[in-house]
């Protein structure tokens, strides 16, 4: 009787399994029959999405749509329950058994699908409590650890950055702040694991939250979960004045889950290309991506060494796709430098992302920050910041605490980033990276720990120069004469640029401003006051006007 009691019951499981509901990308053949259209994108694009595009003379193309909803209803009607729907690869995320494929496949607009989990989500994640599991929050091999909150005793300065003293002083923080860039204006999506307390944290009582999604178990709520994500936050936007100030605490933000924190699925590239393509229309300047994949719960989809090339995996292709809209996407490079993996993680694979490895307050190399190169022999990581004992915000006694991880070193240099972005708005997505990348102190010979180095604010103004100089408007200015003796500089203004009101200032190589003045709209001709009193060097001169930045280098003999 027992013996007959488990056969039913392990007939019973059988059954139970063969009926799950799998996580399935269905990809589509093609967009016909989309209402949208690239003529008019303010149908599936926000205004300030196409304003992006248009300042860096993006095209809107057929990838851009949204899906076909002919295809989406041919799939409901066979009773297949859909949760997202993807652009950028033309397709649909969705839930459904084993014998529902054949139907599928065999619908005439679907092209082929891909399993990507082998447990549909159903209910919210209440299940982390505390430890990583099997999650790759942090491109984490098992190692990531914080200090006890004493250590801020060893860490607090007297200054308004508190804890964050080293790692803002390291990269150009406070040259940064004191011109005024603290992202103001600038819009950040994060993608991570949660954000537990953000709404309640001393450190974020001036934080402008726009908007948030989990994308993983489809709700609105991410402030009762994982605090991972709330901890990356405070090393991009906390300000706590003598206890934490991070860089862009001015800034807008979205906060986006898209990591499973019990699961370790391919889905979780695709929530966080779903998350990337609703930040795309959303407007969003700037991505920050602590995550990371490799491994994951079922084998079988693990990748290869091989595979870290930056065209293989969906999120590296996402994360591409994501800088090719305008987007600026900076990633953690991953924590497998100790073990057997070693090398950096997807996305951090990814063409033109910014990933970032981690080193410690002394500037050395963090042993625990993956490698590089890339399998297609890319420098990767692309730059490094402090990530061994990084300042961040402890999200159960609202203190800073010390804290490891490439996860920790991605958004303080995000946080320049969108610094560097708001003081130099006429750049490019991809100038701007270029612009990180030169900054690195080893620019001219990286290596596969660090990178291009350690970035820094005043370095990439002047790295940005040539991006700038090389501008359509810019080249509506002229400088002379140039080399300058004893004269006073002049310049030569084409059609367009003399009818801006240009506000004009005048920097060392250092970044300090040595002259400034407003020039006279509407004169081809203008004279810069007082240049004959600069000593011999090399200066930038800057104009800004209307969201259009003009930049120009000249020397003084």
């Amino acid at each position: 009787m027992k013996k007959l009691l488990l056969i039913t019951f392990l007939s019973c499981l059988a059954f139970s399994a063969a009926a799950q509901k799998k996580v399935r990308l269905v990809l589509f053949k093609d967009k016909v029959g989309t209402p949208h259209s690239i003529s008019n994108p303010s149908t599936f694009l926000s205004a300030k999405a196409i304003k992006r595009r248009e300042n860096q003379r993006i095209a809107v193309t057929e990838n851009d749509l949204p899906v076909s909803p002919l295809y989406v209803s041919g799939l409901a009607a066979l009773g297949i329950k859909i949760r997202y729907t993807t652009r950028w690869f033309n397709g649909a995320i969705v839930f459904c058994e084993d014998n529902a494929l054949p139907l599928i496949e065999a619908l005439p607009f679907v092209k082929s699908t891909r399993n990507l989990a082998f447990n549909e989500v159903t209910a919210p994640d209440n299940r982390f409590q505390g430890g990583l599991g099997s999650s790759n929050l942090a491109a984490a091999d098992d190692y990531f650890a914080f200090s006890s909150k004493k250590s801020y005793n060893v860490l607090q300065v007297k200054d308004i950055y508190g804890a964050g003293d080293v790692q803002n002083n390291m990269i150009g923080i406070p040259e940064m702040h004191k011109k005024g860039y603290t992202g103001k204006g600038m819009t950040v999506a994060l993608m991570d694991g949660g954000y537990n307390n953000v709404n309640v944290s001393k450190c974020f009582d001036n934080l402008k939250v726009l908007g948030t999604w989990d994308f993983v178990n489809d709700k609105k709520e991410v402030y009762a979960e994982n605090p991972h994500g709330a901890q990356v936050l405070s090393a991009m936007a906390a300000y706590a004045p003598n206890l934490l100030v991070s860089p862009a605490y001015e800034a807008s933000y979205y906060l986006f889950k898209t990591e499973d924190t019990a699961d370790e699925e391919p889905a979780e590239e695709l929530y966080w290309t779903v998350a990337a393509e609703r930040a795309d229309s959303l407007g969003v300047d700037v991505i920050n991506s602590s995550l990371g994949y490799y491994s994951f719960d079922t084998k079988s989809f693990d990748y290869a060494k091989e595979q870290m090339d930056g065209k293989t995996t969906f999120i590296s292709r996402a994360a591409d796709m994501a800088v090719a809209t305008g987007m600026v996407v900076v990633v953690s490079a991953g924590n497998s430098g100790r073990g057997d993996w070693g090398i950096i993680s997807a996305p951090a694979d990814a063409v033109n992302v910014l990933a970032v490895g981690a080193v410690n307050r002394l500037e050395e190399y963090a042993p625990f920050s993956s490698r590089g190169p890339t399998a297609d022999k890319r420098v990767k990581p692309d730059i490094s910041v402090m990530g061994s004992d990084a300042a961040v915000w402890s999200h159960d006694d609202n203190v800073p605490i010390t804290g490891n991880g490439t996860s920790f070193a991605a958004p303080i240099l995000c946080g320049m980033v969108v610094g560097f972005w708001q003081a130099n708005p006429s750049l490019t997505a991809l100038q701007v990276v270029q612009a990180i990348r030169k900054s690195g102190s080893i620019y001219s010979k990286p290596n596969e720990f660090i990178g291009y180095g350690i970035p820094n604010f005043v370095r990439a103004q002047w790295a940005a120069v040539t991006g700038i100089e090389n501008s359509p408007l810019a080249a509506e200015v002229a400088l002379f004469p140039n080399p300058l003796d004893n004269q006073q500089l002049r310049l030569n203004l084409g059609t367009h640029a003399q009818k801006m009101a240009w506000n004009l200032d005048i920097q060392d190589v250092m970044g300090r401003i040595l002259l400034s003045q407003t020039l006279v709209a509407g004169e081809a001709e203008q004279t810069i006051e007082a240049t004959q009193k600069l000593p011999a060097g090399m200066y930038l001169v800057r104009l800004v006007a209307d969201n259009q930045q003009i930049i120009k280098r000249f020397v003084k003999n």
